[in-house]
């Protein structure tokens, strides 16, 4: 950390995104204090964190949670933490609360959009990156009060920079790079079953890697010398069986963090993971979404 400071320190674009980190992470919580419920809030989601914490004060006994509008299919792991909180400190007024927790998620997808913009094109290109994400007007309204998407967002766009990360610093992962990774998978599982598209990304750009490991050992072996090349000279010893070994360790033990407080998921992980999988991927509602620069509904877009 502190050669990365070193490194950073002349650099007047890191010290701008510091000073600009720093300074949305006051702005958009202050900026959510202003705002209303949404549908969603006051229909599902603050009465389902009700429920799932009902659930397990009461060691199981109580199971609302599992048939409250279909919601037993998300994990709910943000309004969980934040009725617990409430509850726990006698909050009266629970929509500040809640729009406060929920603007970090909001405040931690913007930094994370910034931090993969720099390790792509560097400081300045994070700066403008988080700029862009702050002056998004939908974006940032659903940063106030969306429980669901904003903190599904923020688990998503991190674990995507702890891939890159990962892929880096191969084969000498930090272990600040793991804890993150692994939180990362369980907080997205933990909102949406949909996380475990990340097991998907996770896999495809570690065996992209390990093919551009390949090829390019290939090709300096090939200048280098005339004899015949193995397979095991091209890509390092071990390689594959660390990345594979890497891969599952991080992905089983973020599987498992993540439903550690949906209920549902607990009761059999494998079989209603899958289900509630094959429900979310015919999910019924339809709703209007942006595409092609127009807004239409979700189920009538083209193929």
């Amino acid at each position: 950390m502190k050669q990365f400071f070193t490194s950073n320190k002349r650099n007047p674009w890191f010290w701008i995104f510091i000073v600009l980190s720093i300074v949305l992470f006051i702005v958009i919580p202050n900026l959510s204090l202003d705002a209303g419920n949404s549908g969603d809030e006051d229909g599902f989601q603050i009465p389902q964190g009700k429920n799932v914490v009902n659930y397990f004060k009461s060691d199981g006994v109580d199971t609302t949670c599992m048939s409250f509008n279909n919601l037993k299919y998300y994990g709910s792991s943000p309004d969980v933490i934040i009725e617990y909180f409430n509850e726990t400190l006698h909050v009266d007024d629970i929509n500040i609360t809640r729009h406060i927790f929920n603007s970090f998620f909001g405040w931690l997808t913007v930094l994370m959009v910034g931090l993969i913009a720099y390790l792509l094109a560097g400081w300045r290109a994070a700066v403008f990156a988080m700029l862009l994400m702050f002056l998004s007007p939908r974006y940032l309204g659903h940063s106030f009060n969306n429980s669901k998407d904003v903190p599904f967002a923020a688990a998503i766009i991190t674990s995507i920079y702890c891939i890159i990360l990962f892929l880096k610093q191969f084969p000498k992962i930090k272990w600040y790079t793991v804890v993150l990774f692994v939180l990362s998978i369980a907080l997205s599982i933990s909102v949406r079953v949909g996380g475990l598209i990340i097991f998907g990304y996770f896999g495809l750009m570690g065996f992209g890697y390990l093919i551009k490991i390949y090829c390019d050992n290939k090709k300096q072996l090939q200048h280098s010398s005339k004899k015949a090349i193995r397979f095991s000279d091209k890509l390092p010893r071990n390689y594959f069986w660390r990345m594979l070994l890497w891969g599952i360790g991080i992905c089983v033990i973020g599987f498992f963090a993540g439903i550690l407080l949906w209920p549902y998921a607990q009761q059999a992980p494998i079989q209603h993971i899958k289900e509630s999988f094959n429900a979310m991927s015919a999910f019924a509602t339809a709703i209007r979404q942006l595409f092609g620069g127009t807004l239409q509904w979700s189920d009538m877009l083209p193929w």
